[in-house]
């Protein structure tokens, strides 16, 4: 069996000598032989995003402003958790927090 895997120095040779073991004391009939591939370069890292970008109110570690409906003064707050789950927690209804004032 052949594995490709990235390799991230000393991290990627722990990684597949740990595997290897795990494999022979579980299957010593199977021969894996691992193959490392160099990341690419920071430039083509930059140019390419890898990942899916994440809904604005699904982000976590924001920071967030919501009006009062009755003053109209804003409350300024950071959070650590999901945008959604704080401005519920602050009373904003659930069909409609995706529409609330947000930085």
């Amino acid at each position: 069996m052949y594995v490709e895997i990235p390799f991230i120095g000393n991290a990627t040779k722990e990684f597949r000598n740990k595997i290897t073991h795990l494999c022979n004391k579980l299957r010593p009939d199977l021969d894996i032989q691992f193959f490392m591939k160099q990341p690419p370069p920071p430039v083509v890292q930059m140019l390419y995003q890898t990942k899916d970008p994440i809904d604005k109110k699904m982000k976590s570690d924001v920071v967030h402003s919501i009006k009062c409906t009755k003053c109209q003064h804003s409350y300024i707050g950071k959070t650590e958790r999901q945008c959604v789950k704080r401005l519920h927690e602050h009373g904003a209804p659930k069909s409609s927090s995706g529409q609330q004032q947000q930085q």
